[in-house]
């Protein structure tokens, strides 16, 4: 699955990193971590919403579900810094559920498990490769324009395009 990464070393926080690239870190997908009777669920929401906590519970048919503590986060999804668990099922081998109003979005854009470190993927190559279930999880709207959510900047959707992703100061010319 080709996708794009977006780091910044110094950078503090996903949103940070987002704005070092000049994308807007309302745009960034946020991983909540839901605790079930089937174990730990991963909920993924846009960085403008809230995750619903009654509409997480019936995504999952789970009346007791409720978010993760900071320690559990850290036990589920070692290896990832707080704040920056990514909505990768097979990283984290859980089930994964996305908000109704991301599941539209042309690209999306989310922590890569450390906060300096963004990932960017056309959402039909990530969603291909990555199984998620779709629901409404945020107390935000779910209904969204998808052309509103393209959050790759124009000068890099080229990478996208088929064209093979070769860093900047490999290409001749």
């Amino acid at each position: 699955m080709p996708f794009l990464v977006l780091p910044a070393p110094a950078a503090v926080s996903p949103s940070d990193v987002a704005r070092r690239h000049g994308l807007d870190p309302d745009d960034l997908i946020w991983t909540e971590v839901v605790m079930t009777i089937e174990g730990p669920v991963a909920m993924a929401i846009g960085a403008g919403s809230s995750l619903d906590l009654e509409r997480a519970r019936a995504a999952v048919a789970d009346p007791t579900a409720r978010l993760a503590s900071h320690d559990e986060v850290r036990s589920f999804a070692r290896g990832c810094e707080a704040g920056a668990v990514p909505p990768l099922s097979r990283f984290l081998a859980a089930p994964v559920y996305v908000d109704a109003a991301i599941a539209t979005a042309r690209h999306v854009m989310f922590p890569a498990g450390v906060v300096a470190v963004l990932l960017c993927a056309v959402r039909e190559d990530l969603f291909a490769a990555e199984p998620v279930r779709v629901a409404p999880l945020s107390r935000r709207g779910a209904r969204v324009e998808p052309s509103a959510l393209s959050v790759v900047a124009p000068s890099r959707r080229a990478a996208f395009s088929g064209e093979p992703l070769v860093p900047y100061h490999l290409r001749a010319g």
